[in-house]
């Protein structure tokens, strides 16, 4: 089956992006109609997503991950031992 889909698409390019190439944006159907804002602040609002994408990523803390890992590692062993104990109580 086949059907018409009527969409408005806006390639942006970044060649000074160490990291991304060009980046697709498919605009929403109620921001692309004759009500819509203009064509010229589409494209400035999807240039600023693009270029704020093109930032270097963060490196997260290896302090932060060791305990949110141990957090859910002690909820895991909490979760374990309560459901043994419980079936040991119904045996």
């Amino acid at each position: 089956m086949v059907r018409g889909v009527n969409k408005l698409i806006i390639e942006v390019s970044n060649p000074e992006s160490d990291y991304f190439e060009r980046a697709i944006f498919f605009v929403k159907p109620n921001k692309s109609g004759a009500e819509s804002p203009s064509t010229a602040d589409i494209h400035r609002n999807a240039r600023e997503i693009m270029n704020s994408a093109a930032k270097a990523p963060l490196k997260s803390g290896g302090k932060l991950n060791a305990a949110i890992i141990a957090g859910w590692a002690a909820a895991a062993l909490l979760g374990g031992l309560a459901a043994t104990g419980i079936m040991v109580f119904l045996m």
